[in-house]
């Protein structure tokens, strides 16, 4: 009884009875460690997070590429295993219908730009995936029409020109595409600028006019290759001397801004000078190494 009375008593006892002990906030010593954790973390993990949103970049790149690359295959099926050619008459006000858009070549700006009007747009049925998410550093004044700025982020060689498919020899080898971008001097200045460009030069005299770029993780570029397949791969780099004849701009500039090339051979040295001298062929030595930018024909092709 003694002890049900005393639990009675407990039970009854107002809450005010109890005691609290005083409260104790954080002291300046304390929120100096927490924020010290913090900014550790942030630190560490930071990297992190922007090496993942670059992978999705490239991620979303290498996808374009596909989607752009089954176009080109798509199209050259339904016309005898011919690849798409830009028809271009040179003429001024005359159109001009390439792969990713038609307009006007109307000098000094392009015109009547229509981006629904490529020749395998009716097979990707997107103006979107012509543009790549890491090219937002890239200028885009080159491609200047009606007041409209043109968001292409890739460059294409000649060597896909109206080929036939069946008459190459390795189109696994063999350049379609790629993140692409060139110096050029911007307007009333002898300052240059990294731009969009729609065309991947084949010498190396002229990797300033548009060179593939390592704009993605670790400097590489998105490739995509005659047979379909697309890849992100590391560039090389030349870095002649500021007395080369052809450094306009230098080629340290050229590797500062990440333009550069595929080589599937060493690169060749040559004796000062030598490099810019035109062989029997009519081509630059230096030209060789650059196998991946030229179609090879199966022997006995037309």
């Amino acid at each position: 009884m003694k002890i049900l009375a005393q639990s009675e008593s407990i039970v009854a006892s107002p809450r005010s009875s109890l005691k609290r002990g005083p409260r104790r906030a954080f002291t300046l010593l304390e929120l100096l460690v927490v924020m010290t954790i913090v900014a550790i973390l942030s630190v560490i993990l930071l990297p992190v997070f922007v090496q993942a949103q670059e992978s999705a970049k490239k991620a979303n790149c290498v996808s374009n590429l596909k989607q752009i690359g089954l176009a080109f295959l798509l199209y050259a099926g339904d016309y005898d295993d011919v690849m798409e050619k830009t028809h271009d008459p040179m003429t001024t006000g005359s159109t001009v219908l390439t792969w990713w858009a038609s307009y006007k070549e109307t000098p000094p700006k392009r015109s009547e730009y229509n981006p629904r009007a490529g020749n395998i747009q009716p097979y990707i049925k997107s103006v979107d995936v012509i543009d790549c998410p890491s090219a937002l550093e890239v200028g885009n004044h080159l491609f200047w029409a009606d007041g409209t700025f043109v968001r292409l982020a890739y460059a294409r060689t000649s060597a896909s020109l109206g080929l036939n498919l069946s008459e190459l020899e390795i189109p696994s080898e063999t350049i379609l595409l790629g993140d692409a971008a060139a110096m050029m001097t911007r307007t009333f200045t002898s300052e240059f600028e990294l731009v969009r460009r729609d065309f991947l030069q084949t010498s190396y005299t002229a990797l300033n006019q548009g060179a593939l770029h390592g704009r993605h993780g670790g400097g590489s570029a998105a490739v995509l290759w005659l047979d379909g397949h697309v890849k992100a791969q590391s560039l090389a780099y030349k870095t002649y001397g500021a007395g080369d004849p052809y450094n306009s701009p230098s080629f340290e500039v050229l590797r500062e801004r990440r333009l550069g090339l595929l080589l599937k051979y060493p690169q060749q040295v040559f004796a000062p000078g030598e490099n810019f001298q035109r062989g029997a062929n009519g081509r630059y030595k230096i030209d060789t190494d650059f196998y991946y930018y030229v179609a090879r024909q199966k022997p006995g092709s037309p």
